[in-house]
């Protein structure tokens, strides 16, 4: 007897809830958003070689940050990289270095920089969470490599 009564009790309890939750929300549309604000950026540029301007082809760009690496790209046949992704930390490393020896124009010496979160600009208006697009742009200009000279720029 108690425990039917138990039951009778929680199926009503059940019901009393169900309605009044699916009446709580009213009419109106909601957007419901989970997870956290998120935005895409875009990292581009061209890599080239400082004494002819001419577009290097073949050159390895990492992506990071002083503690990891994130992503590695490579130069196109235009000498240019577009990444894009999520979220970057407020400074991030560009490296670039030639991976393939003389194979597209010569031998050319590693360089670095970084980009700050204020060096993008937003391209695309965002909703919400979505805070939208942001570019940001990193060229570099490449000198030959010396014999004496190392073959990598100090990390990131």
């Amino acid at each position: 007897m108690k425990r039917g009564f138990i039951k009778s009790l929680d199926k009503l309890i059940a019901a009393v809830l169900a309605v009044l939750g699916i009446t709580a929300t009213g009419c109106e549309s909601q957007n419901l958003e989970y997870g956290s604000p998120h935005a895409m950026f875009k990292i581009r540029g061209t890599v080239t070689q400082e004494a002819t301007q001419e577009p290097v082809e073949g050159i390895r760009v990492l992506l990071g940050s002083k503690e990891y690496c994130y992503d590695t790209l490579h130069t196109d046949a235009q000498g240019k990289y577009e990444f894009i992704g999520g979220m970057l930390p407020d400074t991030t490393w560009v490296k670039v270095e030639d991976v393939d020896g003389v194979a597209h124009g010569g031998l050319f010496a590693a360089d670095s920089t970084e980009i700050t979160s204020s060096q993008f600009v937003q391209t695309e208006e965002g909703e919400g969470w979505d805070w939208g697009t942001f570019e940001g742009t990193v060229d570099f200009s490449l000198k030959p490599q010396s014999e004496d000279q190392p073959a990598e720029a100090p990390q990131p």
